[in-house]
């Protein structure tokens, strides 16, 4: 899990930076609020693809956010429960 927006920032440039491009299709949302928090699970489905358009990963799981609200909502931490994966 990554928390602050330091952390994720450094988790999204680990987990996706040797991919040329990456799609994620994100379904079934849900947020329970609690006031001025939220937290929000949702399943994920993602592709990512090599500069020669080649699928390389697929990958499914759950993703889970936090979030908070101090005048607009910030992402406060994510999660990926990953489920299964598939290397070409």
């Amino acid at each position: 899990m990554a928390q602050g927006r330091d952390a994720v920032i450094e988790q999204a440039t680990r987990n996706h930076g040797e991919y040329h491009r990456i799609q994620h299709l994100i379904t079934n949302v849900v947020v329970d609020l609690d006031g001025d928090r939220a937290a929000v699970r949702a399943n994920l489905l993602g592709t990512f693809v090599d500069s020669a358009a080649r699928v390389v990963l697929e990958m499914g799981g759950i993703y889970r956010f936090t979030a908070r609200r101090d005048g607009d909502w910030r992402l406060a931490s994510i999660a990926v429960d990953r489920i299964w994966r598939t290397e070409s």
